[in-house]
């Protein structure tokens, strides 16, 4: 990942916990736009923050995408038990 997109991951982040997760979305979302490479953590963190918004459908999207980029990561996480978890909200 190169230093712009984890300085939007950083601000990101940084927005979240301090309750913008609007702003931390817009972060989000321009990192995975302004990068031509995969960017597992920008999705991992995205979930996260539309989880925190109780968007499910965009978490559910966002820790498929998670698990396609980086599978060994994702198995990790259990983005699988994650992802079914949110399905029965």
């Amino acid at each position: 990942m190169n230093s712009r997109i984890q300085g939007l991951v950083e601000r990101a982040r940084l927005e979240g916990d301090r309750g913008k997760l609007e702003k931390a979305e817009e972060y989000l979302l321009r990192a995975i736009q302004n990068t031509s490479k995969a960017c597992p953590v920008c999705h991992r963190e995205l979930a996260l923050v539309y989880e925190s918004e109780n968007k499910y459908r965009e978490a559910i999207e966002e820790w498929r995408a998670y698990a396609r980029e980086s599978p060994e990561n994702a198995a990790a996480d259990q983005a699988a038990s994650r992802i079914m978890k949110l399905e029965q909200k």
